[in-house]
Order: C-alpha cells, then structure tokens, then sequence
C-alpha cells in the first residue's frame, strides 16, 4: 500500500486520544476506531509519529505500537479472546525458559543464578505459589493450583496490559508480547508487575545466548556464534545502534529527546536524558545545525548505555557541553511541559500578540507531554534544565569531566 495521508496527528475526543491520518481516525485490523485511554497520550504520540515516518510505501514492520495498540482493542475486550490468550500464555509455565536449568558449562550457571534464581524466588514469595525446576523436556507440568493462581492474576490485567501497552514506561512488552518474545510466563509477569525493567527482562531471555558470546564471542547479525579476537569483538560491540525513527519538531529538543527515549527503551536499552545548560543559562554549542556556534539557555540530547557499558550520544542538533542527566525511565515518568516557555512575551511583541499565544517556533503536532507522574502541567525549567540541585529537581548534575568518565 503506498501512502496516501499527507500528516498524522493526535487528537483529543470524548476525553480519549485517536489518531488523525488527514483527519480521519485511524481504525484498526478489525474496522474500530484506534481510540487510546487519556492516560496514553504518549502512546497516542508513537503511533502518530510511526504513521507520519512512513514514506512512499506503508511497511507494516515499522508500525510496531499500532500492532500493540490493535491487539489491545480488537482482541482483549471480548472475553472469550481473552479466556484464549490466557490459557495459552498459561502453557508456557510448563516450559518456562527459567524452569531449566543446566550444571554446564560455568557461565551458564553463573548467568542463571544471576537472572533467573532470584525471579523464581519472587514469583513464589509475591503470588505464594509453587514452581517446579526441570531437567527434561519430556512430560514435564507445574501445580494445577500454581496455573490457577497465575489465572487469576492474569483476569485482573485491563486489555492494554494483556496486549502489549501497559504503561507509559514498559511500552510493548506487557503480558502476550513479552511471553513470546521470551518463551517466560514469568519474565513477562515480572515485567507487568514493574519487578524488571525491559532491559533486566531481555537480559534474563538471553541468557544462553549470552553463554555463548562469553565462551566463543559472536558474529554481529550473522545469526552464528563463532570465535572473535579481542579487538575484532570490542570493534563489533562498540557499533551504534541505529535510532529508531521518531518526530522531529525544530526547537523542540526536549520533547524530540522524549520520544526517542520512549523508543529506545522499548527497544530494551539503558538511557540518559541530558540537560546540557549553567546557571547563568547561556550555553555555548558548536556544529548546530543553525549556525556554526550559538547560543542557548538549554540543549536536551540522548546518551544510550550498552551491557558492555559503551556509551553512545544521539543529538539532533549538535554536540554535548554541560550536562545534567536523568534516567530515562525517571525523564519519561516525572516530565512535563505546556511549552510555555515557547510562547512570546510582552518584551518581545505587543501584549495583544502575546495574549494571543504565539510561539516563536512552530509547536509540535502531538499533544503536550505530561508524564505518568508528573503533578503539574510544566517542570522543564525548575526540574530538569535547572543546574541547582534542589527537592523539585530530578537527576545528577554532572560537569564535563565527569561526563567525559561516565562515557568513556
């Protein structure tokens, strides 16, 4: 299918987020309207922009959060898809990857004990239920009351966190997905119930994968392990991940910045919000894309974390200078921003002008951001550009020393 939608945009109707392809919502596989609960704006935003990204030709593989999305509305409201769903997400307790352990070889065993002793003792102490460990594939069946108190957590789950879209922070890995994608009912569980993270949660799916690599290193994207030299493996881990593709509104770094750690952290991967900014709120950056040197009050960029603890800058307009960083998961929760500080004032233009509510640069298309527990309508400035530490801030400042020994 080619495109035929010139813009995607959010919309706000009956106090719930859809999606506008040229001003007709967006509707899903089964013809319902893909409408979003008003606590999933940010939700709303990705699916917005993974329309908007897409170019001549629609790739189906590039709509990742209007998949979870449609899942949610069209297959986890009836009850007899979800009765489905959940016996057989049920199934995979008797072949739960965690359940089988092996005695060899040494990093094997080290990396379960890591990963998968402790989820195993949190799932039977939080749910007090009893977990069998396996050494066969044959004929193997946990307790039919363990299955029936894994049922009754499931049919408390509402239909975002069945399908895929849980939270603001776990994107789509709730439930269904994460339990494919790991071939682990309770990596997922842990994953629901915010007892990993989705990186702590691919690390405990990998974990015979990353046996391997550390016996006989591995291939980058050749599907094969296979011996590397020392250096040859560091060059191969030191490659960047490539950016998901998110929207890009001019002027608008902090919120370019959020939705690309919204992405990248569905992706699994360990994130940094920076602050770049001083006291005085005049900071020097060089290589912007508006001029070869300029000056501004503040600079938000990315700074993306490997498991090897390679560090990597994602910038959409220039270079690093004095950062303050915050968790990616803390930015994605706790920010907020009406773009006040955006519009023009009476110093800049008649007051009749500035009532009106004019920007100095064009706002982005979605929505204003507000965080899952964000409590006012705008912290930007005073919590996180701010360089003086206080109780409204969030996140470490850091100078560039200390910033060159974070990522080196």
């Amino acid at each position: 299918m080619k495109r035929f939608w010139k813009s995607a945009t959010v919309d706000k109707r009956n106090g719930s987020w859809t999606v506008l392809l040229d001003n007709r919502p967006l509707k899903t596989p089964a013809g319902n309207i893909l409408v979003l609960p008003p606590q999933k704006s940010l939700v709303a935003t990705l699916v917005a922009a993974e329309w908007e990204n897409q170019e001549t030709l629609l790739k189906h593989h590039a709509l990742p959060m209007t998949a979870l999305a449609s899942r949610a509305i069209d297959a986890m409201v009836d009850e007899t898809n979800r009765s489905q769903v959940s016996q057989a997400l049920l199934e995979y307790l008797d072949t739960d990857t965690i359940c089988f352990h092996e005695d060899y070889p040494p990093q094997l065993v080290d990396l379960q004990a890591q990963h998968w002793d402790p989820l195993l003792s949190w799932a039977r102490s939080t749910f007090d239920v009893e977990l069998h460990m396996f050494n066969s594939l044959l004929s193997n069946s946990q307790p039919d009351k363990t299955k029936s108190r894994m049922n009754e957590i499931l049919s408390t789950f509402d239909q975002w966190e069945m399908a895929g879209t849980a939270t603001v922070m776990q994107w789509g890995l709730a439930m269904e997905r994460a339990t494919y994608s790991t071939k682990s009912f309770i990596i997922a569980l842990a994953l629901v119930k915010k007892h990993l993270s989705v990186e702590q949660a691919a690390l405990a799916a990998q974990v015979e994968v990353a046996s391997q690599i550390q016996r006989w290193g591995e291939v980058e994207d050749s599907g094969w392990s296979t011996f590397l030299s020392p250096s040859k493996l560091k060059r191969t881990m030191l490659r960047a991940p490539s950016p998901p593709q998110t929207a890009y509104t001019f002027s608008y770094c902090e919120e370019n910045v959020y939705l690309l750690c919204a992405a990248f952290l569905l992706q699994g991967y360990d994130v940094l919000a920076v602050f770049i900014s001083n006291e005085e709120k005049t900071v020097a950056l060089w290589n912007q894309k508006l001029d070869t040197v300029v000056i501004w009050d503040y600079h938000v960029v990315l700074l993306l974390r490997s498991q090897e603890q390679h560090c990597w800058i994602y910038d959409f307009d220039t270079r690093l200078s004095l950062p303050c960083l915050a968790e990616g998961t803390t930015f994605l929760e706790h920010f907020a921003s009406d773009r006040s500080h955006m519009l023009i004032d009476e110093t800049e233009c008649n007051t009749k002008q500035a009532a009106a509510g004019v920007y100095r640069s064009p706002p982005p298309l979605h929505p204003p951001i507000r965080g899952e527990k964000a409590t006012v309508a705008s912290n930007l400035m005073r919590s996180f550009v701010s360089m003086s530490p206080s109780e409204e801030t969030f996140g470490e400042v850091h100078d560039l020393r200390a910033m060159r020994r974070m990522s080196s």
